[in-house]
């Protein structure tokens, strides 16, 4: 706020306060301010954007609108000042401790603050931790006194608990001074001849109230004066009977129709809302460790507070089946929770769950009833799931947060392979579909595995979908913020594929086995493909494949892509295809499938059809296939095949450019990240850092291009190559420009684009 105000007269700031309001809305709103006044009186707008999710959905949607505007003003529509209150301990990046500067200016402050308030100043507790240099001492002296003014049967008491409890759980919240005074207010009626300042005189120092406005009217909060102050007071509350669980009852108990809306949010972010990997929110996981006993009574006040909502519902299954152990108590209230929000997917994964940690519990006899129960609930949610992501991808105001729900498929592949192993090995040939299910007629279990015959069969459907279908979601893209997903995400898939692999070149190289994805996967990921003789190993046998069926199947272009990634690990093998004979093979099989051509042979043909710097004179850039048209087609084809899973997800360079000749030019991505730190890889490609690095600038080639109307082209002789650019934001305007190049499945991407001269 405090930057905003020092740049209110060279910018136009502005607070985004409605959280609820779409991206859209800002943008549009946005771009109005920034145009304000008219023609050559617009002005940047700086937007301060304070704990917004999904900041990456605002970042897009703004990009595209201002080009949407086709507006030539030489200068930034928007600066984004994103406050995120909450950050896990790998993402802090700014540190409780102050430089010699810092500590100056805070000392000169200080002197400043008494002159104008005297003896004041000693309560400003905010500042004055940070003048402190955050020094634990300080924060245990304010807080000493408040020990012997703790009352657990005093309402004060518990209201101070409360907002201790908001300032630690719920970073930034803060509750109505009005809604304070009422639950005050509830012992003792009375009460309301007192202000709130007289009922909390006690502990007034440490509370900071201040006023802001809601929708035209001004109101007054409170909240604790810092979040260190709430931290060290948790301990004297917890020594003096408050416990997390009785304050956050009190908290619920205070709900009313008056408020129950405006809280909603906070008790959500409180009871529901967890990090990222965890099981729960940080103070569930809190009241389990520390009053298993209490977590169930609390989620039921919590049901009956908030009667129509299914995320109570949907927690308190949760604990049931994690922690409880009770599975039919949480199959009951998977169902509540379905039953109140029966169109949302992520809501009906849960009695999939239930359900699949109900067959996989050891303690428990295995029931092939319990198994199947748990794959109808994940095909009715694959089929929510679908529909979900049809519905937003046709909505312009939901577009931007599509995300598919692939739970359910994940969900799928874990019973098969739980399945997989409750059965006798003798039932593994059957499950492999090696032999017919028949086979097992006289083995005495046969009966009791007859009625489940139609599950069983299904079930390396299932282990193969899974191992194609995550693959590809984790070779081809990242999470939004280029975070890593979670490792066993691909390991259970894989191993589940193991046991359902059904020869022993499947058993010994199951990413790879019909799957261009898994090729991949199988180079970046995999150390034994790090040598050339895995390579020859699998190009033999594609090239065996590819010679029993029709020179137009998959098997030709996973040969093709195998030889490209055992030019990767070694470039000088006679072992390898000609790169003529490649083209022609690429040419063949784009040529038969016409319309239907997938994004795999696109995106191959692509990158072997990529003009060279000098082509030779008598081929021209785009002999054999047309490389634009390539370009266009590679893109539509992935918004055909892969749009709906990977909307959300950032998509990722599979190759890059690099100096040299044909295949010699392409370089795999996990080149380009072993030449950063390990631990901020991801980072530096999200911020664009990774393109700095010395080492990656002598390793990639830059390429020429142009930015016409928005829209980014590489330029080789009189071709231009539409090419996707990373970055949106960086194409400010037309005119000449360089840029790495990447090519991923969705098409060319420029990567640190550069104007040569300033855009007109």
């Amino acid at each position: 706020i405090h930057v905003m105000w020092d740049l209110r007269k060279t910018l136009r700031c502005a607070v985004v306060e409605d959280m609820a309001a779409t991206p859209q809305d800002i943008a549009r709103q946005t771009i109005a301010l920034f145009k304000a006044g008219g023609t050559r009186k617009e002005n940047t707008v700086l937007l301060l954007v304070d704990n917004m999710p999904k900041m990456e959905s605002l970042q897009n949607v703004l990009v595209d609108a201002i080009a949407k505007e086709d507006t030539n003003i030489n200068m930034p529509v928007v600066i984004i000042l994103s406050c995120t209150r909450h950050l896990d301990s790998d993402n802090v990046t700014v540190k409780m401790n102050l430089s010699s500067e810092e500590q100056t200016r805070f000392d000169r402050k200080l002197e400043e603050i008494r002159s104008c308030h005297n003896e004041e100043s000693s309560s400003f507790h905010g500042f004055n931790i940070m003048q402190q240099n955050f020094d634990k001492d300080y924060v245990q002296n304010v807080i000493g006194p408040i020990h012997n003014k703790l009352n657990a049967k005093e309402r004060s008491t518990q209201l101070f608990s409360i907002l201790v409890l908001l300032s630690v759980h719920v970073p930034g919240s803060a509750l109505l001074k009005l809604q304070c005074e009422t639950f005050l207010r509830q012992t003792k009626p009375k009460l309301q001849d007192f202000p709130f300042e007289e009922s909390m005189q006690s502990f007034m120092d440490l509370f900071v109230i201040f006023s802001k406005r809601e929708k035209q009217t001004k109101r007054d909060f409170v909240q604790i004066a810092h979040p260190l102050l709430a931290k060290k007071l948790c301990v004297l509350l917890k020594d003096a009977g408050l416990t997390y669980s009785g304050t956050t009852k009190n908290l619920l108990k205070s709900i009313n129709e008056d408020n129950k809306e405006y809280l909603y949010d906070t008790i959500y972010q409180l009871l529901v809302k967890r990090r990222k990997n965890h099981p729960f929110s940080d103070l569930i996981e809190t009241i389990i460790k520390e009053e298993p006993k209490a977590c169930v009574t609390l989620l039921l006040l919590a049901c009956t507070t908030f009667p129509e909502d299914a995320f109570m519902r949907q927690l308190l299954a949760r604990v049931f089946y994690l922690k409880e152990k009770k599975y039919s108590e949480a199959e009951k209230w998977a169902k509540k929770a379905i039953n109140k929000s029966p169109r949302n997917s992520f809501i009906a994964d849960t009695l999939g769950q239930v359900h699949k940690h109900h067959f996989k519990n050891p303690e428990i006899t295995s029931d092939l009833k319990v198994a199947k129960k748990a794959i109808d609930a994940f095909r009715n949610e694959h089929k929510l799931a679908e529909e979900e992501v049809n519905a937003s991808l046709n909505d312009e105001n939901k577009k931007d947060n599509v995300v598919y729900n692939n739970r359910w498929l994940f969900g799928c592949v874990q019973v098969a392979s739980a399945i997989f192993d409750e059965l006798e090995a003798s039932c593994h040939t059957v499950l492999r579909l090696e032999v017919p299910f028949e086979s097992l007629s006289d083995k005495d279990f046969y009966q009791t595995l007859l009625p489940h015959r139609d599950l069983l069969l299904r079930l390396r459907d299932y282990a193969e979908r899974g191992c194609e279908f995550f693959q590809s979601y984790l070779t081809y893209s990242r999470p939004s913020d280029f975070s890593n997903d979670p490792p066993y995400l691909y390991d259970e898939v894989t191993k589940c594929f193991l046991k359902y692999a059904a020869t022993a070149f499947e058993s010994n190289n199951l990413q790879t086995v019909n799957r261009f994805s898994g090729l991949l996967h199988c180079l970046y990921y995999n150390d034994r493909c790090q040598i050339a003789e895995t390579w020859k190993e699998i190009v033999n046998y594609y090239a065996i494949m590819k010679e029993m069926v029709s020179e137009t199947s998959s098997y030709v272009l996973l040969y093709l892509l195998a030889n490209v990634c055992l030019s990767c690990v070694d470039q000088d093998l006679p072992h390898l295809i000609k790169y003529e004979d490649m083209k022609s093979s690429l040419c063949n099989l784009v040529r038969a499938s016409q319309a239907d051509a997938t994004p795999e042979l696109l995106f191959l043909s692509l990158i072997v059809f990529w003009p060279q710097e000098q082509e030779e004179a008598e081929e021209r850039p785009n002999a054999g296939l047309n490389i634009m048209d390539l370009a266009v087609q590679l893109k539509r084809s992935y918004s055909v095949h892969y749009e709906r899973f990977l909307h959300s997800r950032k998509i990722v360079p599979l190759f890059l450019l690099t100096g040299g000749t044909k295949l010699k030019r392409l370089v795999p991505r996990p080149r380009v990240d072993v030449l950063e730190d390990e631990e901020y890889v991801n980072k530096q490609w999200k911020n664009g850092a990774v393109w700095k690095n010395t080492e990656v600038q002598k390793l990639l080639r830059r390429v020429n291009g142009v930015i016409e109307k928005k829209n980014v082209f590489a330029c080789y002789s009189d071709v231009k190559i539409p090419v996707i650019p990373d970055n949106k934001a960086s194409v400010r305007g037309p005119g000449r420009v360089s840029f790495y190049l990447g090519f991923s499945i969705k098409g060319p991407v420029a990567f640190d684009i550069n104007y040569e001269t300033e855009t007109s």
